[in-house]
């Protein structure tokens, strides 16, 4: 599972992932960058639930999206084909969501999407939303924060620290069904990147680092 959140804020969109892969027993396959950047346009986007980032990688590759309305049609058509792929590959009840930011060269501004099978965020299935911010199996960040926040406005949220404290809180409160065997186990770890759109193009940073280790489950 990943933890994806989003947040949208004048001229600047950002998204915040965590960097670990869970196997069935809990212990982390791989730390690593969650994060597939976009070459032909500015783009970054993360995928949560039983979705492989790599297979999207090869379908948006195939598609060669060249804009943000290419890109939210290429992940959806896309999505049906990969759900059906992972139950082939003994997902028994695979969940797909896919969250990420974009730069829109005609409008000049950035913006934050989600895209899923239809059991996240409320969201038909395989229909792009347009959103201002997002927050991973989170009512609102103010109840994980402890105060009231408004992620659009940089003074009430900054991703380099409310972020992190976001992502802390997820990764103390949120359990991932591995597999869709029924079995849950922490799955938020290894750290925390950070992919920021604006009008200069897309950096993607490391933020944060947690002690976890490939081969061990994640350690509360």
């Amino acid at each position: 599972m990943t933890a994806i959140n989003l947040a949208v804020q004048g001229k600047r969109a950002y998204l915040m992932a965590d960097r670990a892969a869970t196997r069935v027993d809990g212990s982390l396959t791989w730390i690593d960058s969650k994060i597939i950047a976009g070459q032909a346009f500015p783009f970054a986007l993360a995928v949560t639930g039983h979705m492989n980032p790599h297979a999207l990688t090869r379908h948006l590759n195939q598609r060669g999206p060249r804009n943000p309305r290419a890109l939210l049609a290429a992940i959806a058509d896309s999505m049906p084909v990969m759900i059906e792929d992972a139950k082939a590959e003994g997902v028994p009840n695979p969940q797909f969501c896919v969250q990420g930011i974009v730069w829109s060269a005609r409008t000049k501004q950035p913006g934050a999407f989600v895209v899923s099978d239809g059991r996240w965020h409320q969201f038909p299935a395989f229909e792009p939303r347009y959103v201002t911010w997002a927050a991973t199996e989170v009512d609102h960040p103010s109840k994980a924060l402890g105060r009231p926040v408004d992620m659009d406005d940089p003074a009430s949220f900054d991703p380099r620290t409310d972020g992190v404290a976001l992502m802390e809180w997820q990764r103390r409160n949120i359990t991932f069904d591995v597999m869709g065997t029924g079995r849950r186990v922490p799955a938020i770890g290894g750290g925390i990147e950070l992919a920021t759109i604006d009008r200069n193009g897309l950096t993607v940073e490391q933020i944060h680092t947690w002690p976890d280790e490939v081969g061990k489950p994640i350690v509360l």
